[in-house]
């Protein structure tokens, strides 16, 4: 994927930690994670290079250590990973088949798995919600049996214990419990589990003014899964399309959408995805399709958007019927932010959407009125215009000076047109218009040519016809006109017009300079109007 700003050059950052970590990347994939631990910076030296520019360096590492151990083959356990992206797993839920058949793996009877993970996953829940009672975390997770061959509840209680060392800033505790579960995926799983849980690391992590090596990370291991539609890359183009406009410009924002909206939507949960479509629907739309797609990007938005109402709406049912109602209401301040935030939404996005169709239809109309310059008929009037002149009716002129066909150049205009429209106002105006030309269409053949070629002018050409037959048929239209009553809401208005004449007959065999045969016969109305108007003058 095509990234508009170019990642920085991660191998640039602390180039001597780097040498110290390099070697130590696959003692902790391949052996004893402790080994790897004991080699690696203290706590204090951590401390003193800064925990964010460690973990760039370290990140880089076993990101580029793990890519090439990766392999085509997809891991069962991803599947359960899609799963801890949609916690909690409540009654009735889509995912309650998938848990099942990924704990039917482990447990010829799953059912005491399935009462494990559902008490795991009120204790994450309850930290994620930003649950302040940190002791009591520990205390319900060191009842819950641990089994080291229990691969995804050891996931998920590592998950767990990584955000209470998080809270409670134990950093070397916290860093044990990352490169553990990295090791522990790897081995039963693979490269492609532990990069997931390197991706999770890199979205969680709190970067503060680092968000550009964050970026350059991301864009890393998305590159590794391009070609792939799986929970990573789901989770890695989420987190880029997350990030701030200052780090990810709207273009790469728009890019990473669509990549994500050719995903199954069960990679990302309901919030994600109202925001996706929620950008996508206030995308600048630059051509009238993009507005169609707006307009539809909208309504998914809304879709999702009362997703996320239903969402909030169970898990505050979980919360009720898992918490004792001191717990809950130590919880139910979160829940109520996220009303709140909804409720903004709401109130934002239908704001958006009426901006969006405002501009949107702004573009469109200006865009018609593009297409109107482009078409070959004139809109007012019916006839050809100028656009047809220059595009399709050279090569018949063409055509006739090779059979040597005679032919007159004519232009028309109507007198004193400035006064109708001063005097009755140009919606009257555009009704003379109208009138005239249905009027002098009648007078012609269908072999002749009639433009609109400005206002108030048309440009006639007359084919195989002389100077005495074109001029006849001219005072025909002209006397027409002169006698013809134009009635606009109940008022006679009196139009005459003036005509000027230019022939060519080929005689002298010359080459036909059509835009100079124009210029004569305009020349010649002009006569006709300095001489008294509503007359035709022929060019000498």
């Amino acid at each position: 994927m095509k990234h508009i700003q170019d990642p920085l050059d991660l191998s640039l950052h602390l180039p001597e930690l780097r040498e110290r970590i390099r070697p130590l990347i696959s003692k902790l994939v391949h052996s004893d994670p402790g080994e790897m631990l004991s080699s690696f910076p203290s706590v204090d030296e951590i401390k003193h290079l800064g925990l964010l520019d460690v973990s760039v360096v370290f990140l880089d590492e076993l990101t580029s250590y793990l890519a090439e151990l990766r392999c085509l083959n997809d891991s069962h356990l991803m599947d359960f990973m899609s799963i801890l992206h949609q916690l909690p797993v409540t009654d009735g839920s889509i995912w309650e088949k998938t848990l099942y058949n990924q704990l039917s793996m482990e447990y010829t009877d799953p059912t005491q798995a399935i009462e494990k993970f559902k008490s795991l996953q009120l204790l994450y829940t309850m930290l994620r919600l930003g649950f302040d009672d940190l002791a009591f975390i520990r205390k319900e997770l060191a009842k819950i049996t641990a089994d080291p061959n229990e691969l995804r509840l050891e996931i998920l209680r590592g998950m767990i214990r990584i955000r209470l060392d998080r809270a409670e800033n134990k950093l070397e505790s916290l860093l044990k419990e990352c490169v553990h579960l990295i090791n522990l995926c790897y081995f039963h799983e693979g490269a492609d589990c532990a990069l997931s849980l390197v991706a999770r690391w890199i979205v969680t992590l709190d970067w503060k003014d680092l968000q550009h090596y964050k970026k350059a990370i991301l864009i890393k291991l998305v590159d590794l899964y391009k070609n792939k539609r799986c929970q990573n890359t789901a989770t890695l183009l989420y987190a880029l399309f997350d990030m701030s406009d200052k780090l990810v410009t709207p273009a790469e924002k728009y890019g990473y959408f669509r990549r994500l909206s050719k995903l199954q939507a069960t990679l990302m949960n309901e919030f994600e995805l109202q925001r996706l479509y929620f950008f996508a629907g206030n995308y600048p739309a630059e051509n009238s399709s993009r507005f169609k797609e707006s307009i539809l990007y909208y309504q998914y938005s809304n879709y999702f958007l009362y997703r996320c109402w239903d969402r909030i709406r169970a898990i505050s049912r979980y919360l009720r019927k898992e918490l004792s109602p001191a717990r809950y209401a130590r919880i139910v301040h979160s829940i109520e932010d996220q009303v709140h935030d909804l409720g903004n939404q709401v109130s934002f996005q239908n704001n958006s959407y009426v901006e969006t169709l405002q501009a949107d239809y702004d573009k469109i109309e200006k865009l018609y009125k593009k297409v109107e310059e482009l078409s070959l008929t004139d809109t007012l009037t019916g006839l050809r215009n100028r656009r047809y002149l220059q595009n399709n009716i050279y090569h018949m002129i063409h055509l006739a000076v090779r059979h040597q066909v005679p032919m007159s150049f004519a232009m028309l205009d109507i007198d004193h047109f400035k006064l109708v429209n001063d005097s009755y106002g140009h919606a009257a105006g555009d009704y003379i218009l109208k009138e005239l030309a249905k009027l002098i269409t009648t007078e012609f053949r269908k072999s002749d040519i009639i433009v609109r070629y400005g206002g108030e002018e048309f440009l006639m050409l007359l084919f195989d016809t002389g100077i005495e037959q074109s001029l006849r048929i001219l005072e025909e239209v002209r006397i027409s006109v002169e006698k013809y009553p134009f009635n606009y809401k109940g008022q006679t208005i009196p139009i005459t017009i003036s005509i000027g004449i230019s022939e060519n007959s080929f005689y002298d065999g010359s080459e036909l300079d059509i835009g100079a045969k124009i210029a004569e016969a305009d020349k010649a109305l002009y006569k006709a109007k300095n001489s008294g108007r509503n007359r035709i003058c022929i060019h000498e």
